[in-house]
């Protein structure tokens, strides 16, 4: 959701292969909307097997936890105690080549973000 309107992607592959014929799985799978009753078992019985194949990783005050984005299928829980949750994000690129014809910026470091945030 985004300002109350719903935002779906293309439709695209759950699993592909990167540039060194790696698989990897990119997706939100909360939010999947299958187009087949096969892709729906297939999507069902990976959620079914990740919490046998998981870690749980318990952060306390002042911890950090830094991974690679496309090597690491992550989530959330929700917080079960009282407080709050800081999460921040750090987003890095192979090559700022996108964002720089995105925002139309010759420096790669400073960019307007309002170019990037759907409105």
């Amino acid at each position: 959701m985004w300002n109350g309107k719903v935002i779906q992607s293309e439709l695209r592959p759950l699993v592909t292969e990167n540039h060194n014929g790696e698989l990897e799985i990119a997706a939100k799978l909360y939010a999947i909307k299958s187009i087949t009753k096969e892709a729906k078992t297939a999507v069902d019985a990976l959620i079914d097997v990740l919490p046998y194949v998981s870690q749980a990783i318990i952060l306390e005050r002042g911890d950090m936890l830094l991974f690679d984005n496309s090597k690491c299928l992550h989530g959330r829980a929700a917080i079960s105690q009282t407080g709050d949750r800081w999460l921040q994000r750090l987003f890095c690129r192979r090559s700022l080549m996108d964002i720089r014809r995105a925002t139309d910026c010759d420096n790669g470091f400073v960019f307007d973000i309002k170019f990037l945030v759907l409105e």
